[in-house]
């Protein structure tokens, strides 16, 4: 697994190594690397491998960043990256005179480091963004197959794709208190640390946590634009998942599925939500052991992008329009009995799509703007099934995937 002939391994080992003075020996426990330190076993298994080096004071610094210069440096000096006969440097902000000039000419010729708006930045941190990509393309890491979704990122973004390949392999998983990466934040020697360690080490990844999903329902279509769909249901009966109802015909967004949900698109979001609380302007059916919220002329599902009630349930007395500019009404006909989808719930993302249900439908070829609909014989027996207790989740997919998705869970 550690694979230390590996001239891409060797370039992280060297990124490491920014100080002068002499290698800490890896029985010595770094001074500002206390047992409760986040990272304390990354570090210590990198340093016992002679990866990582500390500060002629014992200390590993592990708060202090990687600059660009340096990266290019190290990346030279480990790779054996020729620095001869390099065409010149095309960036403003490195002259001839520039102490690394040829070591920058030389990730430039590789295409190993790029600068942006004509500059390389020499003297700034390597961004958690740009890590990622450098992880990324040294270790070829498998292509995500599931996307997670970060607050502060979207498809556009530049690392895009490496931070969620990096987020697939279980080198990443953000930061917990409010979902995001901060891809433009600099990254630290204990991050890279952590990050280098899962790398070179399973060990060292997030356990993946057990699923104990034990009511299934499965929404799929028969292409991306498909506004007919399937409904199928699961349950686990003595350790193994057992169909529970007959497939029931389903309707989805007008403008069919998609993995790229976006507020107003027509679009019903593809993935893998939980099954939040029901809802309705009728009494719950007899059965229901879903949290039920009778729905009033007070209630209100927000999807007013700049307001801080975005995708969220209220209920408001006054002149709603005084309030959000743009909102829908709970107590409506189709809302006769319904189930919230928690799509964009955790976290909110503003505009990425707002209510998203489970609800009655106006007929078997009459789409919805984003939520999932069957006939409301079909949906009340679906509440009635529905139990908190056992997890309910709904995947919302394509036909041919469905069941590759749904062996996830046996």
């Amino acid at each position: 697994m550690r694979k230390l002939n590996n001239p891409f391994i060797l370039l992280f080992f060297a990124l490491l190594m920014l100080s002068s003075g002499p290698v800490t020996s890896a029985a010595t426990q770094f001074n500002d690397v206390n047992n409760s330190f986040w990272a304390k076993d990354e570090i210590t298994y990198l340093a016992n491998q002679s990866i990582i080096r500390g500060y002629d004071d014992g200390s590993f610094k592990p708060n202090n960043t990687v600059t660009r210069t340096q990266a290019a440096i190290m990346l030279v000096n480990s790779l054996g990256i020729s620095t001869e006969n390099r065409p010149a440097v095309q960036f403003n902000d490195i002259k001839d005179d520039f102490h690394a000039y040829e070591y920058v000419a030389a990730v430039s010729d590789e295409g190993i480091m790029n600068g942006s708006n004509g500059n390389f930045r020499p003297n700034e941190a390597l961004t958690r963004g740009q890590m990622a990509a450098i992880i990324d393309r040294a270790f070829k890491l498998p292509r995500y197959q599931e996307e997670k979704q970060f607050t502060d990122i979207g498809r556009d973004f530049t690392f895009y794709t490496s931070i969620q390949n990096l987020a697939y392999n279980r080198i990443t998983t953000g930061y917990e208190e409010d979902q995001s990466f901060r891809p433009n934040a600099s990254s630290t020697r204990a991050q890279f640390s952590v990050f280098l360690a899962r790398v070179l080490d399973d060990t060292f990844k997030p356990e993946i946590q057990e699923d104990t999903v034990d009511q299934i329902i499965v929404v799929s279509t028969s292409n991306l634009s498909a506004q007919r769909a399937t409904l199928r249901t699961y349950e686990r009966v003595n350790g193994k998942l057992e169909r529970k109802f007959a497939p029931m015909g389903a309707v989805v967004g007008y403008n069919g599925i998609g993995q790229n949900k976006r507020e107003g698109d027509g679009q019903t979001p593809m993935g893998t939500y939980d099954m939040g609380m029901a809802f309705g302007t009728a009494a719950p059916p007899r059965g229901t052991r879903s949290t039920y919220q009778r729905m009033t002329s007070d209630d209100y599902w927000i999807d007013d992008v700049n307001s801080p009630d975005y995708n969220q349930w209220k209920r408001y007395t006054g002149n709603p329009s005084s309030k959000w500019n743009s909102f829908e009404r709970m107590n409506i006909d189709l809302y006769k009995y319904g189930m919230v989808i928690e799509y964009n719930t955790k976290p909110i993302v503003p505009g990425h799509g707002s209510a998203i249900f489970l609800h009655k439908w106006r007929g078997s070829t009459s789409p919805t703007a984003g939520c999932v609909a069957v006939s409301e014989t079909n949906l009340v027996e679906l509440l009635k099934w529905i139990d908190p207790k056992k997890s309910p989740t709904i995947i919302i997919t394509l036909e041919d995937r469905f069941m590759s998705e749904l062996d996830r869970y046996r």
